[in-house]
């Protein structure tokens, strides 16, 4: 393996990637995780975790579950897509997903997950929509022992604290604004799709709209009425989303500047920090 490549092998313990069968996994099929999660909700537990690892260009359909989940990516980066926004998440940082809340995960490369699964009534008081947060140290080996616990059925005093600690973990760790609000017109969603898979291509702003099937002034309109920003405002946003994925993947700062249109490092790095709070850097991912 590359060393500047994410390592998306398993960090169980080989006792714990046999036992039920239902653990751990590698897939292409969202299908086979909607399946191992009802099975799973289908106990009287509380709540469960599951450790997942998909192909790079991984893609979904869009689905949910009766249970909130937080997902914590451990190496690579994926992005979740809502009926009203897109979210990227890095690696070491994790999402919650509220219980019934249709969304579509997205793989960008290799990527590793680790998901915990709540009951209602256990996380009743998180969001009832979408949040990125900076994961910390205690997480993972969070996670991992609710893994363990599932496979020797103890279910006593240590579960309920595990159960604790991780809703502590979502409602008290740090908070990352890296979604994007996606339109509920038709129109105007082709042209933010577009502009998410192509973020480049925003700077010519009179063809984006073309490409929506409507006039410039029309687009402008649109974009006040459905999110109360303009365009460039939409677009920066969205430039952040690309930008994250790319340091993630090891482009140093200069480039992904370069890249996304930006006449100096310096500028994207000052726009950067205004909008998330953190300096690209700590996105980098080391070589």
């Amino acid at each position: 393996m590359r060393k500047d490549a994410p390592d998306t092998r398993s960090k169980l313990h080989a006792n714990m990637l046999t036992a039920f069968g239902t653990h751990r996994y590698y897939s292409s099929d969202i299908a086979e995780t909607c399946t191992m999660v009802d099975r799973l909700a289908e106990d009287s537990d509380p709540f469960f975790a599951i450790e997942a690892i998909y192909p790079a260009g991984f893609e979904t359909t869009r689905h949910s579950h009766d249970r909130g989940q937080v997902t914590f990516v451990r190496d690579g980066m994926m992005s979740l897509v809502t009926d009203d926004q897109t979210l990227i998440v890095p690696a070491r940082h994790a999402v919650w997903v509220p219980a019934h809340m249709s969304h579509q995960p997205l793989a960008q490369g290799h990527v590793c997950v680790m998901s915990a699964y709540a009951a209602r009534e256990c996380w009743g008081d998180l969001p009832g929509t979408c949040q990125v947060f900076q994961a910390s140290d205690m997480l993972e080996p969070l996670i991992k022992r609710v893994i363990a616990c599932q496979l020797t059925r103890d279910d006593g005093p240590i579960h309920d604290a595990l159960l604790l600690l991780l809703h502590q973990e979502a409602i008290r760790s740090p908070k990352l604004a890296t979604g994007t609000p996606m339109p509920s017109d038709p129109r105007l969603r082709r042209v933010c799709e577009r502009v998410l898979r192509c973020p480049t291509m925003a700077q010519n702003k009179e063809e984006m709209a073309r490409y929506g099937n409507m006039s410039s002034r029309t687009m402008t309109r649109l974009f006040r009425s459905e999110f109360n920003v303009t365009y460039s405002e939409w677009v920066q946003q969205a430039l952040i989303l690309s930008a994250i994925g790319l340091l993630v993947r090891g482009f140093p700062v200069s480039h992904v500047a370069y890249e996304l249109g930006y006449t100096s490092p310096s500028a994207f790095t000052a726009m950067f920090k205004r909008r998330i709070g953190q300096s690209p850097s700590n996105f980098a991912r080391p070589h």
